[in-house]
């Protein structure tokens, strides 16, 4: 890692890596294991128990420690304060990555996100398998290894379907739900007519892969 300004950033990433900078004094020595997960797509945080007003949010998935709890809400210490009713036990998840996807349908498109404020296709694909307790890699070549291979004939909801340069999740046999520049958000559309507009920008076909809960 390199560090300047009281900034620090990764270092020696692989190309197909996404790095950034944090703030120096976001990192501590200390950690705490998480007690639960966040399981709704954003969850405001609040400075007290008792506030009316967030002063941040947290993504689905997001690994906290909580502490007291009041009014409906539970202290994340160093964070805030969070609603109950956002947070799961960590060996609670959903049971169906293709729901968990159709979740943040009309989320905007956001090269290198992966939140409800803004997600790219494999952050959306990442962000499913997550929510369903499964490991998940960042990027869609990771994804293409995922589980086992499955024949187009023979395709059910969850399942992901990978191209060259994209990645999605089926909701059913014939639609897919996914993040893309075209539709300038995350959309359910025909597997068909995003494979035909895959095709043209010069990807190679499909692969699909089933990861078994």
């Amino acid at each position: 890692m390199s560090s300047t300004a009281g900034m620090i950033r990764s270092g020696a990433a692989p190309a197909a890596t996404v790095v950034g900078w944090v703030d120096i004094v976001a990192l501590s020595e200390t950690v705490t294991p998480p007690t639960h997960r966040i399981c709704t797509l954003i969850s405001p945080v609040y400075p007290a128990a008792t506030a009316a007003d967030s002063v941040a949010s947290l993504p689905l998935n997001a690994l906290v420690t909580t502490g007291a709890s009041d009014h409906g809400r539970v202290e994340v210490p160093g964070v805030g304060w969070v609603a109950v009713r956002h947070l799961a036990p960590l060996d609670r998840f959903d049971s169906d990555p293709g729901e968990a996807a159709e979740r943040f349908v009309g989320t905007p498109f956001m090269p290198g996100g992966r939140t409800a404020l803004g997600t790219n296709c494999s952050g959306l694909v990442q962000q499913a398998l997550y929510a369903c307790g499964l490991g998940g890699p960042r990027f869609r070549d990771g994804q293409s290894g995922l589980g086992h291979p499955v024949e187009a004939t023979a395709l059910r909801r969850g399942d992901l379907v990978v191209w060259t340069d994209h990645t999605g999740v089926m909701v059913d046999t014939d639609r897919i739900v996914h993040a893309t520049s075209h539709h300038g958000s995350v959309a359910v559309e025909a597997l068909a007519e995003a494979d035909v507009r895959e095709r043209a920008a010069g990807s190679d076909a499909p692969i699909f892969r089933r990861v078994t809960l």
